[in-house]
């Protein structure tokens, strides 16, 4: 399993950002280390009883670094003399202005091994510049490292989306949006009680493997959306934080959003609300409830027990009261527009001059980068748009850069772009032309090494077996195999 979607922390921090447009605060890197020293420190100091019970950051290393190749470690515990001991708010820490450990190449990495010890890696300045929204992603990201390691259902349960074009569930997920807004907005049973009957009628009219995604969404996501609502609430470090503006602000934006909103982003808001919710219906446990296996809905459920006629009658009325036909209009339109632009992107790419290479990553790679626009697909992947982005194993034997370029279609298991027909390999230090192995059709070969400097990428995989194959016009190099030379999964 891909320890995160290959574009999803700067496209977070872009989504974030656009959400205070109108208010960015730019920081200094001393600005932001200290932010970054008063978060970290502060889950030694009890925030976590407050937050999450059992979440302290410091047992692990922190690495935060910046573009300028300055790298902060915190709570490292080493000898190597090319670390410089300095003081941040009486807090000692470690600082290189030199990168000696790659980790300058890696965006966000859980479980960067350093001094045998696994750190927590954090580009500072992820998007050029430091902005609210780098500490409220460093937070929310920073929690997902805590359930990969301390959830018993942290792994997906589905991989797939396949109802973002049902005009019924588009409509019911915008009611659903709204009913939350006025929860927010006057935390009220009744309104919970909606929100519920809704759900569950959406429930029957997507399916499982759709309805299984959005329980996962709501439940991984949603819990680290909660956790940085509620650490910059206790803390009150980032100015004028409000948790129910910064979720009215994510609910408008989920309806700009909208295809993409209900894919994605909006389970990060609703999984975040119904957190909100638990905390309001005074739940006991109900943290320690999520983290063993339970979803939210299904607490939710348990907790409010509405009958299937409470069920029906709460949707007519709510059908009525939220303009059911008018939230048609507007998802028809999403639909639409969402078919449009994705198969005039999709003959863009087609008639692309180039050769298409697929790669099927290592397990255990993260990553990040910068996308012009990114549309979410129903397989659970995404077609990026105008992307630079990089991806690296943990071991630092296995680098893909990916520069500019004009498309890029990720699966979950497997990166498709398009590279210059004049583009030179070396397998194994022997030398191919990328158009000379293409026109080799079911070609095969095995190897343990690869690299390419291209137009738009570059690959560095060093001890790194795997098969090359060619296949209708397409080159794929298949990293992701067992001892014995065969695929999995």
């Amino acid at each position: 399993m891909r320890l995160f979607n290959r574009f999803f922390t700067i496209i977070f921090i872009i989504a974030l950002n656009q959400l205070h447009a109108n208010n960015v605060t730019y920081y200094s890197e001393k600005e932001a280390i200290e932010l970054y020293s008063k978060i970290i420190t502060a889950f030694d100091n009890d925030l976590d009883k407050r937050v999450w019970d059992g979440y302290i950051i410091s047992p692990n290393p922190t690495l935060i670094h910046f573009s300028n190749n300055h790298i902060y470690a915190f709570n490292l515990r080493t000898e190597d003399p090319r670390w410089n001991a300095i003081n941040i708010l009486n807090e000692n820490i470690f600082f290189s202005g030199t990168d000696h450990w790659g980790i300058t190449q890696i965006p966000v990495h859980p479980f960067f091994s350093i001094d045998n010890q696994f750190a927590y890696v954090f580009k500072g300045d992820l998007t050029g510049n430091i902005t609210y929204s780098t500490f409220i992603v460093f937070v929310h990201e920073r929690f997902h490292k805590y359930q990969m390691t301390n959830w018993q259902d942290f792994a997906p349960t589905s991989t797939k989306y396949t109802a973002h074009c049902n005009e019924e569930n588009i409509v019911l997920s915008f009611i659903e949006n709204l009913i939350l807004q006025d929860f927010i907005r006057n935390n009220s049973v009744e309104k919970l009680k909606d929100f519920l009957a809704v759900n569950l009628t959406r429930r029957n009219i997507i399916g499982e493997e759709s309805y299984n995604w959005e329980l996962w969404q709501q439940k991984t996501e949603g819990t680290a959306e909660y956790i940085h609502a509620k650490t910059f609430m206790e803390l009150q470090i980032l100015a004028d934080f409000n948790f129910v503006n910064f979720m009215e602000k994510r609910i408008e934006s989920s309806f700009t959003q909208s295809i993409d909103a209900i894919i994605k982003w909006r389970h990060y808001l609703v999984g975040g609300i119904l957190c909100h919710a638990f905390d309001f219906l005074n739940i006991p446990s109900w943290k320690e409830v999520l983290s063993v296996g339970k979803k939210q809905i299904a607490l939710l459920e348990e907790t409010l027990n509405l009958s299937q006629e409470e069920i029906t009658e709460r949707l007519e009325i709510l059908k009525f009261a939220y303009n059911y036909d008018a939230l048609k209009n507007k998802a028809n339109l999403a639909i639409d527009s969402y078919k449009n632009e994705l198969n005039s992107i999709y003959q863009q790419y087609n008639s692309l001059k180039g050769i298409p290479i697929i790669i099927e990553e290592p397990n255990g790679g993260s990553g990040g980068g910068a996308t012009g626009k990114t549309y979410y697909l129903a397989d659970g992947g995404t077609l990026n748009i105008n992307a630079t982005h990089t991806t690296t194993c943990q071991n630092g034997q296995w680098v893909l850069n990916l520069i500019n370029v004009p498309f890029i279609i990720n699966t979950y298991t497997s990166t498709e772009f398009k590279e210059s027909h004049d583009l030179h390999i070396t397998i194994d230090n022997i030398f191919y032309d990328l158009q000379n192995l293409v026109n080799e059709e079911g070609k095969i070969i095995h190897f343990s090494s690869v690299k390419w400097e291209g137009v738009f990428s570059t690959l560095n995989a060093t001890q790194s077996e795997g098969i090359l194959t060619v296949k209708n016009g397409k080159v794929y190099l298949n990293f992701n195999i067992d001892s014995k030379g065969s695929t999995s999964d």
